[in-house]
């Protein structure tokens, strides 16, 4: 666990902000190629991927502020923080699908075709940055546990900006996240293969993460709201990912069942 990578005099490079980075450049990397297989103009795949992450950030920030509303209502000073902490995650997906949508009705490109093209790039990218970017940070963390696979955080500075319990062995939620992802990305590489209609890839990505995520859930410790439903406390990353499953799950059934219908 090393949330600072290296430090010269007040200049710091923070790991979190590192495999960012890398998941980006790695993702988008992905996808522009994939573009150019797929027929598809690489430079406005390129752009979307760019303007999906700067939405995918504003959006997780934004949740993150409505997840905790009542703590930044007490404390409004404390909004300036957000920043500097890492965010809801669904919100990530929500507004980057508008903004990928808005994008692709403006250069007139189909927008589940695109879709499908960035979203294996999402998955290792969720995968590259739990891993690098959550676990050597300390953030996301699970509940305290007697298990051989616990891991045992000691890092004061984690403890402080992102209060992980030190010098107790706790689940690697980051991850299972992290591999559940990278499952993820070879099977949409797989069934990419074999694809028989667009919205396809994204629609099963949205199953596999929701699905992995929901599981995953359970053995996460840090505070990330809860909400009840039919007497089952769900937290909200559950509840989002409850609906959105559904959500693509009929989306996936209507789109393929048009495909296959007789002309």
């Amino acid at each position: 666990m090393h949330p600072i990578l290296f430090k010269i005099g007040t200049f710091e490079v923070g790991t979190y902000g590192l495999a960012l980075s890398i998941a980006f450049a790695v993702g988008i990397t992905l996808a522009y190629y994939r573009a150019k297989r797929e027929g598809v103009n690489p430079e406005h795949i390129f752009n979307l991927c760019v303007w999906v992450i700067l939405a995918g950030i504003l959006g997780a920030k934004i949740l993150l502020i409505v997840v905790d509303i009542r703590y930044f209502i007490e404390n409004p000073g404390e909004l300036f923080s957000v920043w500097r902490l890492g965010g809801v995650w669904w919100g990530g997906p929500l507004m980057g699908a508008i903004v990928a949508y808005l994008y692709a009705e403006r250069r007139r490109m189909k927008f589940l075709k695109s879709a499908d093209i960035v979203a294996p790039s999402m998955a290792l990218g969720v995968a590259i940055g739990r891993l690098g970017g959550c676990f050597m940070a300390g953030c996301c963390y699970g509940h305290p546990t007697d298990s051989a696979l616990s891991v045992v955080f000691t890092n004061e500075y984690s403890h402080r900006i992102f209060g992980t319990p030190l010098n107790i062995p706790v689940h690697p939620t980051q991850l299972y996240n992290s591999a559940a992802n990278l499952i993820n990305f070879i099977i949409l590489t797989l069934i990419y293969r074999k694809k028989k209609f667009d919205g396809q890839i994204f629609l099963s990505y949205v199953m596999l993460y929701s699905l992995g995520r929901f599981l995953t859930e359970f053995f996460r410790g840090d505070p990330r709201g809860s909400l009840s439903i039919l007497s089952y406390e769900l937290s909200t990353s559950q509840f989002i990912g409850l609906i959105a499953f559904i959500i693509a799950g009929i989306s996936y059934f209507l789109l393929r069942r048009r495909t296959t219908e007789p002309v």
